[in-house]
């Protein structure tokens, strides 16, 4: 069969629809070496497979007096063609690039039927090709990337493991391209216009049901990796917290000794008192353990003091460790932990040193025990839609601010909640705890 050039620039059309479609859920992904030579080599076969289509898929269309199931043979190897270039072009296990492959050939499916839709309800053009069409597929694809495909962070791709995918994959070779071609069949039987209708909005909704499917099983495994990490993070905090409570007790022991070892030389010396005054104030810094009625508070508040004091930040503390006698040692090391960290490091950023400074307040108000912490800081935050807690600001955003996350747990753990705010360069910190009754 010649070529014919409409056909072909069909089928090139195609091929780049889905690619495209791929390439968005594949975008945030690490690209492998080679990159030039991989490009080209994906192009190439691309191309190929535009050209061989337009050979093909004409013969096999519905009326054409072809084997329809041939069309359902050629769009499942452009599927396998998909998968290909996720694996081959980016650093991908063979599962995320079933998720990359699966999920953009669905969107392309769907955005065909919504086309197809419009065109029954508007006739904007014929049923056949159309340059028009270009840009309501572009439409659709940026509407899909700013409401969910933005959303997935690489690191839930880079470990899918699900074998989940691999039955995905059969979906949508059987359900999505299948359906898609059958509806075809009945288009050329020329059945009632409902009729195909009905059977149009069928197939969007499948593969809407697919993409949200797809979404859910990579949502639910970075939720899982999430806890897990978090998980070991607060496990890590409870034995630094023994460590740290352990290793205070002995420098506040020893400070304590060479204190009355230094008095002890200014009486049967000659050493300068002005000397012997400054090594003592020096001992007193170490010496000056805070005392708030909550062990677990007491090591956590010197701790982060003596951090303070060497980053030259200015810690004022307020706090009736009584109120917070109901939680865990634990959870109070995490949480203050974790909060006064953030803070330490927003307070180091500041070059005036006015604002190298953190105040804590804690205290207990009708029957809540509630946790207040300001800071300067320096640049902007960010806050995502409808959240309470800014962003990590790593550049790294997937490993981090799971430190934040475990705050939330905490909170959540005692039926309570955590709130913060930037306002005029002051980060507020708030954390509301209902007292046992």
């Amino acid at each position: 069969m010649p070529w014919n050039a409409t056909e072909l620039i069909r089928a090139s059309l195609t091929c780049a629809q889905i690619l495209l479609a791929v390439l968005l859920f594949s975008s945030s992904l690490p690209v492998r070496d080679r990159l030039a030579g991989r490009v080209v080599i994906v192009g190439v076969i691309f191309v190929a497979w535009a050209a061989g289509m337009s050979l093909l898929v004409p013969g096999s269309l519905p009326g054409s007096g072809g084997n329809s199931s041939t069309l359902v043979v050629i769009f499942g190897l452009s599927l396998v063609a998909a998968l290909f270039t996720v694996v081959f072009v980016f650093q991908a296990s063979i599962w995320t690039g079933f998720f990359c492959a699966t999920a953009g050939y669905t969107l392309q499916n769907l955005t065909g039927s919504l086309w197809r839709l419009a065109n029954y309800a508007l006739p904007l053009s014929d049923m056949g090709f159309n340059l028009g069409m270009v840009i309501p597929y572009l439409m659709v694809y940026l509407v899909a990337y700013l409401s969910f495909i933005s959303r997935i962070r690489r690191k839930g791709l880079d470990l899918i493991e699900q074998r989940v995918m691999l039955a995905m994959m059969v979906v949508v070779i059987f359900a999505i391209i299948g359906y898609d071609v059958a509806v075809k069949e009945l288009e050329a039987m020329e059945l009632p216009h409902s009729m195909v209708l009905a059977c149009r909005l069928a197939h969007v909704l499948l593969c809407l049901g697919v993409l949200i499917f797809e979404y859910e099983v990579l949502y639910s495994r970075q939720l899982e990796l999430e806890v897990a990490s978090v998980e070991q993070i607060m496990r890590q905090e409870k034995e630094q917290f023994q460590i740290s409570r352990e290793t205070i007790e002995a420098i506040n022991l020893k400070c304590h000794d060479i204190k009355h070892q230094i008095r002890s030389v200014g009486v049967d010396s000659s050493v300068d008192p002005v000397v012997l005054r400054e090594m003592e104030q020096q001992v007193d810094i170490y010496d000056a353990a805070v005392r708030t009625g909550n062990e677990a508070l007491d090591v956590i508040l010197t701790e982060k003091s003596l951090m303070c004091e060497r980053e030259n930040v200015t810690l004022s503390c307020i706090a009736d460790g009584d109120c917070i006698a109901f939680m865990a040692a634990s959870d109070v090391y995490s949480l203050m932990g974790n909060a006064l960290d953030n803070a330490l490091e927003a307070a180091r950023r500041m070059k005036d040193p006015e604002r190298r400074s953190i105040s804590l307040v804690l205290r207990a108000r009708a029957s809540m025990a509630v946790l207040h912490i300001e800071n300067y800081y320096a640049g902007e935050l960010r806050f995502g839609h409808g959240e309470d807690l800014p962003a990590t600001t790593k550049a790294d955003a997937a490993s981090h601010g799971y430190g934040m996350k475990s705050m939330q747990l905490v909170a959540k753990k005692y039926h309570g909640n955590i709130h913060a705010r930037a306002a005029d360069g002051v980060f507020h910190l708030n954390v509301v705890l209902p007292l046992p009754t």
